[in-house]
Formats: structure tokens, sequence, C-alpha cells
């Protein structure tokens, strides 16, 4: 079918159902503890949380990645004859009912403000990283060589494998580094709608560097992260970045230096050389130098990796965020 017929479709499954969804009778896993706001994630249609907040008497907030009608928009996700009202009935009712609305970078935030949402009610908190779970872990060997990557230098990269993601041009940087430096291989931790197509992508370009993993569960993300040597955080060529990429956080929690594009959060949040290599977007040749370069310095490595593990700490926990929040709630 083509893609909008079966968008519409998925639309009016949503929709269906955000009408029937309820608390249900008999409580539920919140009895007994001391909420002290409802989180809800924000899709269309879903308004879950709203309820909940209400029948449990404490603030709604609504975590908002994306204007999700605009975000599948940019994708090439079109919504002929129907995008405003999808907009209308599945976006703004979320964004009038939260009582504050935390928003994942100020792209996003100033997406939100369009929609007449009061300055009082936006923060901006960034995506976290759960500390006690994405750390070092020390059997990275065992990993490394059930995967036949020993004595390899690994560039690891983990999420879904979208369009938007940019992943094509990693693709090409690693044809480069196979002619100039073999030893250097890409870990592909995941799994999307894109794998078959890069995969064949991988097979034309005559790659024997790259390594595909399949999904890889959140258990055992950490072992994966840590048995490489660096982490890309890549974006498209084109268009606008308005994520908060929790992949960023979670390497340089387990102390991965970081090659990130110079775009949206990334290039205001971080601090080329200091906190990781930025590099533009949409240039195979400087993702390629910016791989080789932390191969051959050991120093600079070392230094990029302890100061993720530093902002990691000091910025993007959970727990930071949680608090954050609390006290926008004054509370």
């Amino acid at each position: 079918m083509p893609e909008p017929p079966i968008t519409l479709l998925k639309d009016l499954r949503r929709a269906r159902a955000g009408r029937r969804a309820g608390l249900g009778r008999g409580g539920g896993p919140w009895d007994g503890h001391d909420i002290r706001f409802v989180w809800q994630r924000h899709v269309l249609f879903r308004r879950d949380g709203i309820a909940l907040s209400r029948a449990l008497g404490v603030p709604m907030v609504l975590s908002v990645h994306a204007m999700q009608v605009e975000e599948a928009a940019s994708w090439g996700v079109g919504r002929p004859g129907w995008s405003r009202y999808a907009e209308r009935w599945g976006e703004l009712p979320q964004l009038q009912a939260a009582d504050l609305l935390a928003c994942v970078s100020d792209a996003v935030a100033a997406s939100v403000a369009q929609r007449g949402v009061a300055e009082e009610r936006i923060l901006v908190t960034p995506n976290g990283v759960d500390l006690d779970h994405f750390r070092p872990r020390p059997d990275r060997d065992a990993l490394r060589e059930r995967l036949g990557l020993t004595d390899r230098f690994v560039v690891g990269w983990s999420g879904s494998f979208r369009r938007f993601h940019g992943l094509e041009l990693a693709l090409s940087a690693m044809s480069q580094l196979q002619r100039s430096d073999p030893e250097v291989v890409l870990l592909l931790m995941g799994d999307g709608q894109q794998r078959a197509a890069l995969e064949q992508h991988v097979a034309d370009l005559g790659l024997d560097n790259v390594r595909f993993t399949g999904a890889v569960s959140y258990e055992e993300m950490p072992r994966h992260l840590s048995a490489c040597d660096a982490g890309l955080v890549l974006s498209p060529a084109e268009g606008s970045f308005h994520y908060s990429p929790v992949k960023l956080r979670e390497y340089m929690a387990c102390g991965l230096p970081v090659v990130a594009h110079r775009v949206g959060e990334l290039e205001h949040t971080l601090q080329h050389e200091v906190d990781a290599l930025l590099i533009p977007p949409g240039s195979t040749d400087a993702l390629a130098r910016g791989v080789a370069r932390l191969r051959a310095e050991d120093a600079l490595r070392e230094r990029l990796a302890r100061r993720g593990q530093a902002l990691a700490r000091e910025r993007w926990s959970w727990d930071l965020q949680v608090q954050r929040v609390l006290t926008a709630l004054g509370r």
C-alpha cells in the first residue's frame, strides 16, 4: 500500500485506542506509593496520563520529544488532507491539559510555544541516562572475542535504523577507512526499517569492516558499548536536528569518546576537542578523519572519555532531570 493510507490507518487506530484508554478498576501499580507527578511520553492521541493525574490529584508532565505531525512530515511521512486535524485532535489536547511540558531541546520548546503554550509551563529537560546501569563493564574483551573484534578499533553506533540517522554517511566513511586503516570496524547495534537497505549498501560497497549485531536488549547494551573504543552521533546531511540523543549520554556514561555532528543541541552543549570531536554534517571526509584521529591519539581519546563521564554525572542523570521537574512544579 502507498504510505499515506498506511499512516491514516495508524492514526485511526491510535485515535480509537486513545478513546478507549482508561484506568480500569481496582487501582494500579501506583497504589501505596507517594506519587509526585504523572509523566507521559507525548504520542498522538494518547491521554492516559492526563486521566491518571486527575484521578490521583497530582500534576501531569508531558515529555515532548517532538511535535509528532511536524516531525513525521520532516521524515517524508505525509498526511495529505488531514495533517492539521491530526495535530488539532491528536496533539493539542495533551499540550493544553498538561501542567508542565518537559521538552527535550530548545528547538522542541520553541515548537511547543508556537502552539500557544505559555512559557511558564515549558521546561527544557534533555534526555538522561541511568548511571547505575550505563557504566564501563570489565568484561569487554569476552564480548569483543565473541563478535570477532579482538585487536580491532571498534567504533559503535546504537539506535533504530531510520533514514534520519544518516547511517549511509557512516558507511561511506568506513569505505574510506577500509582502504587507509583496515583495523577500524563499525559496530551497528540495533534494528529497524532501514536495516535491509543498509546491509545491501554494505554489500554494494564491498565493506568487510561493518558488523550488525541486531537488536540488543537494554540489559546488554552497556556491555556492548563497553566493547567499543568510540561512539558516533550522526545527523542527516539536510534537515533540522531537534533531538536530544539518548545514545550520546549512554556512550559517555560508558566511557566512550564521541565523534558527533555539529548540529542542534550538540553544537550548543558540547565543546569541540573538550567534550567530543565535533564535525560538520554531510561530510564523509570529516567523519573519516575524526574516527582516524581518535584511533591515532590515545591521549585525546582518554581525555574525551573522562570528560564524557563527568558530563554524564553532572548534567544528564535521570535523577537530575526528575529533580528539575520537581523544582519547576514547586515541589
